[in-house]
C-alpha cells in the first residue's frame, strides 16, 4: 500500500472493544481512506462493489475506505489522532457496517468513525 495515498485512517472495530482493555486485546482494525477513480465511486455508489465503502462525511471528494487493506493497530495508535464523525445518523452508520460484513467475519462497528493521521 502506497501510505502516501492514505487520507486518513477508518477505525471499523466497535467503540466498546476499544475502550475495554483486556490481555490480548490490545488492537482495533483500521482501513486507510484513499482517492477513488470514477468507475470504483460508482460501484461504490450502487453497492455493487465488497472492496470499499463511502464515509457519510467524507473529508474530501472522491474518497473510500479501502476495505482491501485492512490492518490491525495498537490501541494507543489512536491516542495521537484527531477523531472526526464518519456518519450523522445511526441509519447509515447501519448500511457501512453491513457492508463491511459482506468482506470480514470480525464483528462490526456500528458507531466506526474516522481518524485522521
Amino acid at each position: 500500500m502506497d501510505v502516501a495515498r492514505v487520507k486518513g485512517w477508518v477505525v471499523l472495530t466497535q467503540t466498546c472493544d476499544i475502550v475495554n482493555f483486556a490481555e490480548g486485546r490490545d488492537l482495533v482494525a483500521v482501513a486507510p481512506l484513499v482517492k477513488a477513480k470514477l468507475g470504483l465511486m460508482q460501484a461504490v455508489a450502487k453497492g455493487t462493489t465488497p472492496a470499499a465503502a463511502q464515509l457519510e462525511n467524507s473529508p474530501g471528494e472522491n474518497l473510500v475506505v479501502d476495505l482491501t487493506k485492512l490492518c490491525a493497530v495498537q490501541k494507543k495508535a489512536l491516542a495521537g489522532m484527531r477523531r472526526a464523525i464518519g456518519f450523522n445518523s445511526d441509519e447509515t452508520r447501519c448500511t457501512f457496517a453491513q457492508t463491511l460484513e459482506s468482506v470480514r467475519p470480525l464483528r462490526i462497528s456500528r458507531r466506526p468513525g474516522l481518524m485522521d493521521p
